[in-house]
């Protein structure tokens, strides 16, 4: 066998571009150019191929196929001629071939000329990169807040159990019903999948263990069962078993609160130090584009403040007017003071309806976009000096605004639903003694302006006639029961202080056709509310009256009459819902004679 030597591998045909790399520089020869009677072979080989392939049968018209993709030329180390056998490899076998170098952007090939640049990026190209100074300040919470809530967490399988203490201790021939009964309370709150009632000397021991399917459920029965009353004895006191180890560490040194910087709001009532007594009022204009804060001055009105897109929709003075209410698509702002500076924000996404309690210490707010079935958002209770939410609340129907009706004090407010009527106490914003009035068919309710007094009537059911109830909050106690009979309907009127209540009753009497009205007045100061009854015999003929003036005023949707009854005030509402309650005084003869001089001639001339 000759001896052969590895040489290097044959010259790239001519006009092939090597890869795009620095040539080696070794003091082996260049490698001998392809002699000319192999480059003839591959070009017979060349045509024969496209001789063979004329004569197939044409395919048939269409798109013309697109060029092959262009073959990356070969390596200045690999000739296109097969290589020889390595020594010591098997005949037969394929040559071993070097991987093709990639070449490298803008370097020099063999032959002296430049290697393609890569192609560049276009210049419009939009970049999705964030910019250097960029800072992420969105939490994931904000951003998946209802996909984290639920994420599954660790838990140590006492997540779900709570601790009900104050159950009656009893034997084992009343075990069953305690359990029974438990178990209908407890188990309105979530899936109770395991109970334990600790014995001893053949008696419960007064606490017991109730585990739920999720630890969302035993929050609930935290929430809305501790406190309850089992009985005149028995009161439950309800805690999850985990806050156990919380009280366990509760350190005995008392820690003194930090104090809390002092924020100057101002005179919120700097309003009522007018010298010439005056009100305020406010004025959407312009397609609710500016508002406008006015004196009713007796001459002409004096604007106190002028802002652009002060509100969306419309403003809500507080009952006092310490505070001016303005609607925005995130929630609502509280303004007051001289300069109308922003006292308060509360956010509540798509807010559209507000009330106030009578003492002007809580915001109620309703918006139809925000409720989920575990975390009710429809109705929100807001603290308004902190600007904390209290509590929030489901709603079916907001027909009827407002849901909550408060008391005059802002102690108390109820809500009426089918059969039942829920009476909450603040600041716990919880049912007053856990559980809400079974009042079979309550139509209406109404608190009582001079005390925590509430009346409801219930119509007739088969034989048991209709009633008015007076019930006193918060012992419960029915003071008075008036049973009425052939109603219709009633409604309920309190005299400004609640000294009387009285109730409008549509009858239809047996064997007379037609509604008749009479009202009962209940004399809520004297002993045992005595009622008087007034029936309405006389009509007034409405076409035997006598138009005193008539004026136009085109699409009006509000009529009101000044305190004096001299004035009737016309104007157009562009707002759906518009709710303010005007609290005017009456003037005294001191400013009525100072209006009348303010009019006068003589007054004029003295003044300028």
């Amino acid at each position: 066998m000759q001896d052969t030597e590895e040489s290097p591998a044959a010259a790239a045909p001519p006009g092939a571009q090597g890869p795009a790399e620095e040539p080696e520089h070794t003091d082996a020869p260049p490698p001998p150019a392809e002699p000319p009677q192999q480059q003839e072979r591959e070009e017979d080989e060349k045509e024969d191929e496209e001789e063979e392939g004329g004569g197939e049968s044409e395919a048939p018209a269409g798109p013309p196929e697109p060029p092959p993709a262009a073959e990356q030329p070969p390596s200045g180390r690999q000739s296109p001629a097969k290589a020889e056998p390595e020594p010591g490899s098997e005949p037969g076998a394929e040559p071993k071939s070097e991987p093709l170098a990639e070449p490298e952007p803008g370097a020099a090939q063999e032959n002296g000329e430049a290697a393609p640049a890569a192609p560049a990026e276009p210049e419009d190209e939009i970049s999705f990169s964030d910019p250097e100074d960029f800072v992420d300040d969105i939490s994931d919470e904000e951003l998946l807040g209802d996909i984290l809530k639920d994420q599954p967490q660790e838990a140590d399988g006492i997540d779900s159990v709570i601790v009900v203490d104050n159950v009656p201790q009893v034997g084992p021939d009343r075990l069953e019903k305690l359990k029974n009964v438990i178990h209908k309370i407890f188990s309105k709150f979530g899936k109770i999948i395991n109970e334990f009632y600790p014995e001893a000397d053949g008696k419960t021991k007064g606490y017991i263990f109730l585990e739920y399917m999720s630890p969302s459920h035993a929050v609930d029965a935290v929430k809305n069962a501790d406190g309850y009353k089992l009985d005149k004895q028995h009161t439950f006191r309800v805690n999850l078993f985990t806050d156990f180890d919380k009280y366990m560490t509760i350190s005995d040194e008392w820690e003194i609160p930090e104090k809390q910087p002092f924020k100057d709001l101002g005179n919120l009532r700097y309003w009522l130090e007018d010298p010439d007594c005056r009100d305020q009022y406010s004025v959407i204009f312009e397609s609710g584009d500016r508002t406008s804060i006015f004196w009713n001055d007796i001459k002409e009105p004096v604007q106190i403040e002028d802002r652009a897109r002060w509100t969306e929709t419309y403003v809500r003075w507080s009952p006092k007017g310490t505070y001016l209410a303005t609607f925005h698509q995130r929630g609502i702002a509280l303004w007051g003071g001289e300069k109308f500076k922003q006292i308060q924000r509360f956010s509540h996404q798509g807010v559209q309806l507000i009330d106030f309690s009578p003492c002007e210490r809580y915001l109620v707010t309703f918006s139809p976009l925000m409720d989920t079935q575990d975390d009710p958002q429809a109705i929100i209770i807001w603290d308004i000096l902190t600007g904390q939410k209290k509590r929030g609340f489901h709603c079916e129907n907001s027909a009827h605004w407002p849901i909550f009706k408060w008391s005059h004090d802002g102690k108390f407010f109820a809500r009426m639903t089918s059969d039942t009527l829920s009476i909450y106490e603040t600041p716990s914003m919880g049912l007053l003694d856990k559980k809400s009035l079974k009042i079979n068919g309550i139509r209406d309710f109404s608190w009582s302006p001079g005390g925590n007094i509430i009346a409801f009537w219930v119509p007739e059911d088969k034989d048991i006639p209709a009633r008015v109830t007076l019930m006193q909050l918060p012992s419960r106690q029915e003071i008075r029961v008036r049973n009425l009979f052939n109603v219709v309907d009633c409604k309920l009127h309190w005299q400004k202080n609640g000294d009387y209540l009285c109730v409008k009753v549509d009858r239809t009497p047996k064997g007379t056709q037609g509604v008749v009205t009479n009202f009962e007045i209940f004399r809520m100061r004297e002993k045992q509310v005595p009622v008087d009854v007034v029936e309405m015999k006389a009509f007034v003929d409405t076409s035997d009256c006598t138009m005193m003036n008539i004026a136009e005023h085109y699409t009006a949707s509000d009529v009101e009459w000044d305190p004096t009854g001299r004035y009737i005030v016309t104007s157009v509402s562009w707002w759906s819902h518009k709710q303010i309650k005007k609290d005017l005084k009456k003037y005294s003869k001191i400013f009525e004679q100072k209006d009348r001089l303010s009019q006068s001639k003589a007054s004029k001339a003295r003044r300028f």
